[in-house]
């Protein structure tokens, strides 16, 4: 409700984009409550203001002036319960593996046919981060690993609580995290699908919440995580050889699109003291 409220009488278009939180935190289930998000979110801004719809993967593709906005669900794809498949794809699919290969088709078809237009694609799991989801756990997880349940469990767990990072990461292997096998094969095809662009791609996510931009490789140009538009909760971030800009602070990103292709960011963060926001990065991500 509070992101309702935010955006609702700002003048702006707004479209919100499903995750693994709105399919039911990837447990069964998820796909009447994704509708159910549906429903609450297009009631109060209208059919447009959510995609994609209905619990099917997309990609959506919106055209505007200089780009191309692809959005997709990439809960679907990670989702281990009932998802959308005659729904999505009729008779082109009847099993999970099909609807992926159809979904990666219809995605190809849409970046190769943007042809000179900038290719920005929505999506809440990232192709990179340096966040918890990326494998990075701060000196915190270590000493005191039951924060992760709750803020105020500062008991001191030297040693036994290292086990919670290595554990997570190379046994668990969560597929909400990068090293989750179906995460991933996802990364994987996203990448090739993406190796189609004519030029290359900016991949914009959340699920971390952080501020990121990542440089990207071959066709994907950069990644940007903005999964910090809450004050209600925030996770460590690390650095990496890839990373161009990371701060774990309230704030979101805005991409100006020039009508000669280039292409301006700015990562506007919330001031310290609260007091307003101010701009914490801006780069030119693609200049001619």
């Amino acid at each position: 409700m509070h992101q309702i409220d935010a955006v609702e009488n700002v003048g702006p278009k707004c479209i919100f984009v499903p995750g693994n939180h709105d399919w039911n935190h990837s447990k069964s289930g998820g796909i009447d409550a994704v509708k159910r998000q549906q429903d609450f979110v297009t009631a109060a801004l209208g059919p447009e203001a959510f995609y994609p719809r209905d619990g099917c993967p997309g990609p959506v593709t919106i055209d505007l002036a200089g780009f191309r906005l692809l959005i997709i669900d990439t809960e679907w794809w990670l989702h281990k319960h009932e998802k959308g498949l005659s729904s999505c794809f009729g008779d082109e699919a009847t099993t999970v593996e099909q609807a992926k290969a159809r979904f990666l088709e219809k995605l190809t078809a849409q970046i190769e046919s943007a042809g000179t237009l900038q290719v920005v694609i929505a999506a809440h799991h990232p192709l990179a981060t340096h966040g918890p989801h990326g494998g990075f756990f701060d000196w915190k997880d270590h000493l005191f690993p039951l924060t992760q349940l709750a803020d105020w469990l500062w008991l001191p767990l030297p040693g036994i609580g290292s086990l919670y990072p290595l554990f997570r990461w190379h046994v668990v292997k969560s597929d909400q995290d990068l090293a989750g096998k179906t995460n991933r094969e996802m990364v994987r095809q996203l990448k090739a699908a993406i190796s189609h662009a004519a030029k290359p791609v900016i991949y914009a996510a959340g699920h971390d919440h952080a501020l990121q931009v990542l440089q990207g490789r071959g066709k994907v140009g950069y990644v940007l995580v903005s999964g910090a538009g809450s004050q209600e909760k925030s996770s460590k971030v690390g650095h990496g050889n890839d990373t161009f800009f990371a701060h774990v602070q309230p704030g979101f990103m805005e991409l100006d699109v020039l009508d000669n292709g280039s292409v301006f960011l700015r990562v506007i963060e919330q001031k310290k003291n609260g007091s307003g926001y101010h701009t914490a990065f801006s780069y030119w991500l693609f200049e001619k």
